[in-house]
C-alpha cells in the first residue's frame, strides 16, 4: 500500500504562528489555507504543508492556530515537541515565528482529516 500524499495526509502538530507585518519584513499578501509553510529549526528546512484553524487565510501582523504536516515525519518528530519554536522563512527571509502548541494524537489527526 502507498503512503498517503502529503495533500492528503493527516496533520501532526498543532502550532501558533504570528505573521510579521509587512513593514517588519513579512509578506505582503495574507497566508491562505491550506498552503506550504517552509518551517525553520533546528539549523534547517523542513517542508510541510498547513491548514489555518478557524481562519480562511490571515493577513501579515495576525496570529492564528495551524495544523501542520511535516515531512519527513520519522525525523522531524523526534525535534518536535510542545513549546519548541520554529520560524517560517520565504525567499531567504523571516515572515512568521511559531510555537509548537500540541502533539497531535492518531485520534485527533483522524478527526481532522474527516472534517
Amino acid at each position: 500500500m502507498d503512503p498517503p500524499d502529503r495533500a492528503s495526509a493527516p496533520p501532526q502538530i498543532l502550532a501558533e504562528i504570528s505573521l510579521l507585518a509587512t513593514e517588519e519584513g513579512g509578506r505582503q499578501h495574507p497566508l491562505g489555507s491550506p498552503a506550504p509553510v517552509a518551517m525553520y529549526f533546528d539549523g534547517r528546512y523542513w517542508d510541510s504543508t498547513g491548514h489555518l484553524r478557524d481562519h480562511r487565510f490571515i493577513y501579515p501582523g495576525q496570529s492564528a492556530w495551524i495544523e501542520l504536516t511535516v515531512s519527513p515525519w520519522i525525523e522531524a518528530s523526534e525535534r518536535l515537541y510542545p513549546g519548541k519554536p520554529f520560524l517560517i522563512r520565504e525567499e531567504g527571509r523571516i515572515v512568521a515565528y511559531g510555537l509548537v502548541k500540541q502533539m497531535l494524537t492518531d485520534t485527533e489527526r483522524e478527526a481532522t482529516a474527516e472534517a
